[in-house]
Formats: structure tokens, C-alpha cells, sequence
């Protein structure tokens, strides 16, 4: 077995909850927050991807994901913080999402994320690290960088 195949072999991807979960959000977003979707013609269906997201919603997240996972399974970072809430850190190994611990850089995230790049999956991050309320790009951290110059990944801005 591939490097890559055992490192990706430790998420707990289920179709099932994947499913099912982008069915209810989507359904969440088309009727409260008048979810509209343009641009999904510039997502490579296959071979790897860096997704580069703004966030400026809790939700952004996971209906990017939802959106996303109509045209092909998408794995994303996410704050180690967000699996402390047992049904949602549930949900989120079963979506395809890596832990990041944001304080310092996180080598196993790091690792975990250019394993599944190199493999050729789509890695949804957002490069300013957090959310950001006004209309304005902040400064991205040095992460997406980093993955790009290790995997070299087209990187497909959303917005």
C-alpha cells in the first residue's frame, strides 16, 4: 500500500453521511439563505485541487462542501475545535475533514492535506485562517502557500 493510500486510508469518508448531509444542507441553504451557485465549471472534475474560500458565515463551510460534493467528493480542513461537539465532529470525519490545530503550524494536518492533494483529491482551506465579516480580502497564512508549493495543485478561488 501507497504512502498516500494508508495516510488517506484514516478518514472515515462515508458516502451515506456524505449524502445525506449535502442533500440537508443544501436544502438548508436553498431555502434560508437564498444559496445561488455560478462558476462550478472551473472545478477540475478529477486530479488535485486546492478549493481557496472565503468564510464569512459558520455555514460557508459546509455549504461550499454541499455544492462542491455534486460534482466530485471534497475534503476540507477544519478547526480541531469544531470536533469537540460530539455529533458535529461525527459528521465532519464522515465529510472528508482533516483536523487543524490552529496554534502554530500543524505538521500532521500539513502532512495529511498534501497526501490527499498528491493522490489527486480536492482540499477545501481557507487561507485567512478564520472568518471574516467585512467584504474584504485579509491576508492569507502561510498554509496554502505551503501546500501549493509542495503539490502544485491549481488553486480555484470561491468566494
Amino acid at each position: 500500500m501507497r504512502q498516500e493510500d494508508a495516510e488517506k486510508k484514516q478518514f472515515k469518508i462515508s458516502l451515506f453521511w456524505q449524502n445525506l448531509g449535502r442533500f440537508v444542507i443544501e436544502v438548508l441553504g436553498r431555502s434560508f439563505f437564498s444559496l445561488k451557485v455560478s462558476g462550478l465549471d472551473y472545478v477540475p472534475r478529477t486530479g488535485r485541487v486546492l478549493v481557496a474560500a472565503n468564510h464569512k458565515s459558520n455555514w460557508d463551510p459546509l455549504l461550499l462542501g454541499a455544492v462542491l460534493g455534486r460534482i466530485r467528493r471534497p475534503y476540507a480542513l477544519a478547526k480541531a475545535e469544531l470536533f469537540r461537539n460530539p455529533l458535529l465532529g461525527f459528521l465532519l470525519d464522515r465529510w472528508g475533514a482533516v483536523r487543524l490545530w490552529r496554534q502554530g503550524a500543524d505538521v500532521g494536518a500539513l502532512k495529511n492535506a498534501i497526501a490527499l492533494l498528491t493522490s489527486g483529491e480536492m482540499l477545501i482551506v481557507i487561507p485567512e485562517g478564520t472568518r471574516k465579516r467585512e467584504n474584504m480580502l485579509e491576508r492569507s497564512l502561510p498554509g496554502i502557500g505551503y501546500l501549493y508549493l509542495k503539490t502544485q495543485a491549481p488553486v480555484v478561488p470561491v468566494y
